[in-house]
């Protein structure tokens, strides 16, 4: 091919390639991870004979620093990885009892960051009860 055949098409394709990358819409880095938790069971009884109760999340157990995470201010009893991979955060009744309400719902807030330091908050209402005399009576 002649040369001044490519230099006079160069530039021409050098500023389309340089257009286009310029239009491609490049994502910002998120700050923060959309987090829902579940809290097992949904209406804990701080009465009874439960020690503990369970929060699943929908956070990879590879990306959370266990260490962070906690639940009303609370740090966590222990933490597993369930069989999705996801994580779950054990909570000691005795740890947090102080930060419930009985007789109505409760913010159950776990808050963390993940191993990449972007932090997740995410909370669920759950009743609060003290001690079930029978099957779905609270007294």
């Amino acid at each position: 091919m002649n040369r001044s055949l490519l230099k006079k098409m160069g530039r021409p394709v050098l500023a389309g390639v340089l257009l286009l990358l310029l239009s491609v819409p490049f994502a910002p880095k998120a700050h923060g991870l959309d987090a829902a938790i579940d809290v097992a069971p949904n209406i804990i009884n701080v009465g009874g004979s439960m020690e503990s109760f369970v929060i699943h999340t929908n956070i990879p157990y590879v990306l959370v620093d266990p260490v962070t995470v906690k639940v009303n201010d609370v740090p966590l009893y222990a933490w597993k990885r369930d069989s999705l991979g996801f994580f779950d955060a054990i909570v000691l009744m005795s740890d947090i009892e102080g930060t419930l309400e009985v007789g109505m719902e409760n913010a159950i807030t776990l808050d963390g960051e993940t191993t990449t330091e972007d932090p997740f908050s995410a909370s669920e209402d759950v009743l609060i009860i003290d001690k079930a005399s029978k099957p779905g009576l609270s007294r």
